[in-house]
């Protein structure tokens, strides 16, 4: 029996280290190559998805949530309705889910950096394009994490399953994102905790000298 304490507290501690220590040192695998978690994200923001073009990103993700060994579940396959769930256990197993929540919807506004808007350049230790911090690149540290999480904790006898829920439509709020998911999906997904934005590291936002990382959570 695994508890869903357990499973969350060793998450985040080796999802802290896929994302904040090395990320070389880590790899997932992309169309048969291993790849780092670096490049995945850099490969995730190089396709625009600004929100209600979700499909193209989408479906990028989706495959390298297959690929890696995580079971399936689409809730919608359109623009502005692209949402899936990528779970350790069939949702069809009933388990009491716990949920890493992201969204593949970058917001349409922003100023031009010097790299391009979806560059995914890497310029003295920081990663340019939109969504690198909201929320590509927390949804990558939760998949890193998860991936990670596999190798090193089997879930076989698990009673909780885990699971990465990637919806569209979080900046603009359209009816096709998490909305479209609680109304139509949430007895399949049956979740007992749900995880957001929270993993997304702080300092750099708020100003002021740090001598270790900011995490926030927000948990529902």
């Amino acid at each position: 029996m695994t508890s869903i304490k357990k499973i969350i507290f060793l998450f985040y501690l080796i999802s802290f280290s896929v994302s904040g220590q090395n990320p070389d040192s880590e790899y997932i695998k992309v169309n048969g190559k291993n790849i780092s978690l670096e490049e995945l994200l850099q490969q995730y923001i190089r396709i625009p998805s600004v929100s209600g073009n979700e499909k193209e990103a989408g479906d990028f993700i989706k495959s390298v949530c297959k690929e890696n060994g995580l079971h399936i579940t689409a809730f919608g396959e359109e623009n502005g309705f692209y949402n899936f769930a990528a779970s350790v256990f069939p949702l069809s197993d009933n388990k009491p889910n716990i949920v890493f929540l992201n969204h593949i919807d970058v917001v349409p506004e922003s100023n031009e950096n010097d790299f391009g808007k979806f560059s995914g350049k890497i310029s003295n230790g920081n990663i340019y394009g939109r969504g690198a911090f909201d929320n590509k690149g927390a949804a990558i540290m939760q998949l890193g994490g998860m991936i990670k999480f596999l190798k090193d904790q089997p879930l076989e006898k698990s009673e909780y399953n885990v699971t990465f829920l990637a919806v569209s439509c979080e900046e603009t709020q359209c009816e096709g994102g998490v909305n479209y998911v609680i109304d139509n999906f949430l007895d399949l997904l049956n979740p007992a905790v749900v995880i957001g934005e929270g993993p997304t590291e702080l300092s750099t936002l708020i100003g002021g000298d740090f001598s270790n990382p900011i995490f926030a959570v927000s948990v529902a």
